[in-house]
């Protein structure tokens, strides 16, 4: 097995490697999805509204949001629009790179972003990249997802699984493992107002998203993993069979819902 997968166009655990990315997408929606409905419903969100969705993924919540301003319109935004929906009149894809493509000013009602900032070394420079797009007065939502607790489990495979991927994270990806606590704090930082959060706790266990979440990653990250020296193949290969077969139950994510007012005298 070279580089810890199966057959050539196979993953270790028996998935289609072309399917492993929307796969794991719509693996982290079924875990999070029902908390970034509650976040956005608690918001005002009237039917004629411009929304932009940054890293739309599979596009379950620009679908959403889509729903709710029907008179409106949502801008979903990948590097990669191949696994959004194209058959929703009001949303739109867009290849886009938050780094590098711009948006005039004040072209948005509402700015949502899940699991996207987290990935970069310095997200607090990309969010004040990004809030010259909102509106004055509208909303900014911030979401993350936290591995951190599922490193301090006391199931030994658990704290190993999560480790490797927040170690890939930091050292591959380039991403900041300590981004998701200080999310509240960025959007205060960045002078929003009106700043609040919520939290949910994402359990492993037989047939729980989180879990698969966890193997679907590892699936994806091995091999390059591998290439940087952040496990073995045998590893790798005995965390898949545990997560094939556990049914323990104990906490691996955290999921964080940030969200603030831009004021209504900033640009």
């Amino acid at each position: 097995m070279a580089d810890g997968s199966g057959p050539e166009g196979w993953t270790r655990s028996g998935v289609d490697a072309a399917a492993l990315g929307p796969r794991r997408l719509r693996s982290l929606e079924r875990m999070c999805d029902d908390h970034s409905f509650a976040t956005l419903s608690a918001l005002e969100i009237t039917p004629e509204l411009r929304c932009l969705e940054i890293g739309a993924g599979a596009g379950s919540v620009a679908s959403w949001l889509a729903q709710r301003v029907p008179q409106g319109e949502v801008v979903a935004t990948e590097l990669d629009t191949a696994f959004l929906p194209d058959d929703i009149a009001n949303l739109h894809p867009l290849r886009h790179d938050v780094l590098t493509d711009d948006f005039s000013p004040a072209s948005f009602d509402l700015i949502h972003s899940r699991a996207v900032f987290q990935v970069f070394p310095d997200a607090a420079s990309v969010l004040l990249r990004v809030l010259p797009w909102l509106k004055p007065g509208s909303w900014f939502v911030l979401e993350e997802i936290d591995g951190a607790p599922g490193v301090h489990s006391p199931l030994p495979q658990l704290s190993r699984a999560n480790a490797l991927i927040l170690d890939f994270l930091e050292r591959v990806v380039g991403g900041d493992r300590q981004h998701c606590r200080r999310v509240p704090m960025l959007l205060d930082q960045a002078g929003l107002v009106e700043v609040s959060a919520s939290y949910r706790a994402h359990a492993v266990g037989a047939g729980s998203p989180a879990q698969d979440l966890i193997r679907l990653s590892l699936a994806q990250l091995e091999p390059g993993a591998l290439r940087s020296g952040l496990g073995t193949e045998q590893e790798f290969g005995e965390l898949d069979a545990w997560l094939d077969g556990n049914e323990a139950v104990d906490y691996s994510f955290v999921s964080i819902s940030a969200w603030a007012r831009k004021p209504r005298g900033q640009q």
